[in-house]
């Protein structure tokens, strides 16, 4: 068990993280100069505050769990992208849509975890183009059910590291998934390697986390 202030994970447990990135009021010095030089590329307002939000509140929680200031994490970054913790036991993700973020904490497993707003789309059209057929054929059956397949694919790719660039890959055997409810209007899913594990939600502080 991993145990830095108020955070504490154990090796059979999943840690969820919800975040309303509308209530971040901070100028988002736990960045690195990297981070604040993209954040400044963005050409609206909006999503340049957003996408500081979201990262300042993964480091600021990575920090309970490592121990490591917020401003000092180093992320190393996999084939495709994916970023982790070198030398750390610490595997996390995190995805957002419109204000609300979702983040995913594990220990010794690959994890992925993704977020979506329920909005009139054409899951149908969509899953026929791109989703592997047993997962098109679930969306065919049951239309409304469109943003849990969605996620959940979203979720195991993102936990394999490759993104969207490999939508049709199938699910490999050896992996769990969970439903989330995220907020009202809101789909999610986690996927992580390995067995079973136990899952906690929890809602940021503001007085913690999101100041």
């Amino acid at each position: 068990m991993i145990c830095v202030d108020h955070l504490a994970i154990g090796q059979g447990e999943v840690h969820i993280w919800r975040a309303d990135l509308s209530r971040w009021s901070g100028s988002g010095a736990e960045l690195a100069a990297q981070e604040r030089a993209r954040a400044a590329r963005f050409r609206f307002p909006e999503i340049a505050r957003r996408w500081v939000a979201g990262r300042a509140a993964l480091r600021r929680l990575l920090e309970g769990y490592t121990g490591v200031p917020a401003a000092e994490l180093q992320f190393a970054h996999g084939e495709h992208g994916k970023p982790y913790l070198a030398g750390s036991a610490v595997r996390f993700n995190m995805s957002d849509s419109g204000e609300v973020a979702l983040y995913a904490v594990t220990l010794d497993a690959e994890i992925g975890v993704d977020v979506e707003r329920i909005r009139a789309i054409d899951g149908a059209g969509i899953s026929r183009r791109f989703l592997p057929q047993p997962e098109a054929d679930a969306v065919l059956a049951d239309p409304a059910s469109f943003f849990r397949v969605w996620t959940r694919r979203e979720a195991y790719l993102k936990c394999i590291g490759v993104g969207l660039r490999r939508i049709d890959l199938p699910i490999e055997p050896g992996y769990e998934f969970a439903d989330l409810e995220p907020a009202p209007g809101y789909a999610g899913a986690v996927v992580w390697e390995g067995g079973e594990r136990s899952i906690v939600v929890r809602d940021f502080a503001d007085d913690q986390t999101m100041r």
